[in-house]
């Protein structure tokens, strides 16, 4: 009895990967654009933040954390995507969702992170209140910090799809 529930814990995990990685850079968009719920977070410096600090950006808002390996490989194409759009119009909010900022520091230390800020939440309520079931996921957020569309799982962030996408946001003045 033990295999086989091993055997179907294996084969349901690899099928997560096999879903959540077939098509990594399609994002699902909403019919239209809708209100995130209210929540926040820290920054590096222990400040509250939410999205209204970043209203009139695009944003992709991403929820990870350091245990979660399609996190930690996302995150220098994050660091990197920084450098393709201009600040004042884009930015990215990556959100650990389990790690306290010291394990954070040690992380963007070890994978040698430069522009991406370091953001925190570990008390279980954005996990709630947004409703983030899979890590990582992430959100891109319109210049009126509404939600357009979303990724469950790892995805190509440096792919043409992804890019298209948020320059089509950009362009929305």
């Amino acid at each position: 009895m033990q295999k086989i529930l091993i055997s179907f814990k294996l084969f349901f995990l690899c099928s997560l990967f096999w879903v959540n990685t077939s098509r990594a850079e399609e994002m699902i968009f909403y019919p239209a654009p809708i209100n995130p719920p209210a929540f926040s977070w820290k920054n590096a410096v222990g400040d509250n933040v939410n999205l209204e600090n970043f209203k009139g950006k695009v944003v992709l808002l991403n929820f990870w954390a350091t245990y979660c390996t399609f996190c930690r490989v996302e995150m220098p194409a994050f660091d990197k995507m920084l450098s393709q759009y201009p600040a004042d119009d884009f930015t990215i909010v990556a959100v650990s969702l389990a790690d306290p900022l010291e394990k954070i520091q040690d992380f963007y230390k070890q994978v040698k992170l430069k522009k991406l800020g370091m953001f925190y939440e570990n008390t279980g309520s954005i996990k709630s209140t947004f409703g983030v079931n899979i890590l990582p996921s992430t959100f891109l957020i319109n210049r009126k910090g509404e939600l357009v569309a979303y990724k469950e799982g790892a995805a190509n962030w440096l792919g043409e799809e992804v890019d298209a996408h948020i320059k089509a946001e950009i362009a929305k003045k």
